[in-house]
């Protein structure tokens, strides 16, 4: 697409109050609402939670984002993206910043030009995380006037002096992790634990919007990843979770023919559910207390959907293992009470991890004894390495169903819906598409 002018006037912000809950607006219930934009008319998504594209015309797809002079960070010297302009900044392309918790605007911000090892991405498509509802309910850090957004796909539109081996064209996805190269973890691989990690759409401008400059550490680690042919832009935003996915059920040392619990049948709870059934696992047990997620689990091939509301967890385990327990617990969600009932269904010498992000200062009550004596291992994972980054996008293409995962979409000027969408637990996740 060739590239257009700058011009454009001023857009208004849409500010997004905090915790509300997410409604249509159109007065239609979930899977009649029409979908437009620059996709096919009507499309849906996946059942039972159809997409949803409020009523935007999909075009105005100019340029950028990249506003006024901000501080230089410490990354091997980089120099980091400034930040994003306001609203009456007379830029030419729309895009979601977060001016704060409870606070965030589409609007109209500057025009990004590559410079050298960068690249600039006219955007596909951009998932939306639960750490992103993190972020705007004030539970964890992102920078002031960053464009959120780091489950990012889109197609390389310039590309910078010095880049190597991308053209104009290319469809990539993005590993969003920006690391020294050089500490104790990135020499091991361990780019996600690296001591002076930022990440885009976090401390850097990541992919709601537009169009999205890539910063030259981003392709200089080679975390730029060519989408395979055949894979839809949507289902390749599932890199990123898959990938954190991958490291989760790893770190359990989960083996096929293994046993599974999942506490929690969100998005993340559902992307263990297929990717373990995927890599083997026997018996995979999920427990949820929304009636309509254990439904989705249940479709998806849970050997056993559990409430806990009626449920004995503990009875349910035993009697799926022959008396043992399970081999793994994973905490899907960041609920702290969960990790009593996930110590009590492991086996001995099994592995419960917390992969859910906690509210701060949460604490669990914890007997040592259990621990000791049944040498369980206690862990958790966060994010992923770069090589568990590619072979989840690989997977992605034996995982059919995963993009079920997907379940709303929203163009960018109805950026602050798919918001609304993820904390009103409208569906699963929600996309804003391009």
């Amino acid at each position: 697409q060739p590239r257009k002018g700058r011009g454009g006037g001023l857009r208004a912000g849409l500010v997004l109050a905090a915790g509300r809950a997410a409604g249509g607006g159109d007065g239609l219930p979930v899977g009649t609402r029409p979908h437009r934009g620059p996709h096919r008319a009507g499309r849906l998504l996946h059942p039972p939670f159809p997409a949803r594209l409020q009523h935007g015309d999909g075009g105005g797809r100019r340029r950028g984002h990249r506003g006024g002079p901000g501080p230089h960070g410490g990354s091997g010297g980089r120099a980091p993206q400034r930040l994003p302009g306001v609203a009456g900044d007379g830029g030419s392309v729309k895009a979601c910043v977060f001016h704060g918790p409870g606070d965030i605007r589409v609007q109209s911000v500057p025009d990004p030009e590559p410079g050298p090892g960068e690249l600039v991405l006219r955007m596909q498509a951009t998932g939306l995380c639960h750490s992103d509802i993190r972020v705007y309910r004030g539970e964890k850090k992102a920078r002031i006037g960053v464009i959120p957004g780091h489950e990012n796909v889109g197609i390389i539109e310039e590309i910078g002096e010095g880049v190597e081996g991308w053209q104009r064209g290319q469809r990539v996805a993005l590993c969003p992790i920006i690391a020294c190269g050089r500490c104790f973890y990135c020499l091991r691989g361990l780019r996600n634990r690296c001591l002076k990690r930022i990440t885009l759409g976090y401390e850097e401008n990541g992919g709601l919007s537009q169009y999205l400059l890539v910063p030259s550490a981003i392709v200089s680690l080679g975390h730029v990843l060519a989408v395979p042919e055949g894979l839809s832009s949507e289902a390749a935003t599932l890199m990123e979770p898959l990938a954190c996915v991958l490291n989760s059920l790893e770190t359990c040392r989960l083996a096929p023919g293994g046993s599974l619990l999942l506490l929690g049948a969100g998005p993340m709870g559902l992307l263990h559910l297929l990717l373990a059934r995927a890599l083997g696992a026997a018996t995979v047990l999920v427990s949820e207390v929304n009636e309509g997620r254990l439904q989705q689990a249940r479709r998806l091939g849970a050997s056993l959907a559990l409430n806990p509301e009626r449920d004995d967890l503990r009875e349910a385990a035993l009697a799926a293992t022959d008396g043992l327990g399970v081999d793994a617990v994973v905490v899907t969600t960041g609920v702290a009470s969960l990790v009593d009932p996930a110590l009590a269904a492991v086996r001995r010498r099994g592995t419960v991890s917390l992969f859910g992000g906690f509210p701060p200062d949460s604490t669990v009550p914890l007997d040592p004894n259990l621990v000791h004596y049944s040498e369980v291992t206690l862990t958790g994972s966060q994010n992923a390495t770069p090589d568990q980054y590619r072979r989840a996008l690989h997977l992605l293409t034996i995982m059919p169903r995963a993009a079920e995962i997907n379940t709303h979409c929203f163009p960018i000027e109805e950026g602050t819906k798919a918001y609304e969408s993820r904390l009103g637990m409208d569906g699963l996740k929600s996309l804003v598409v391009f």
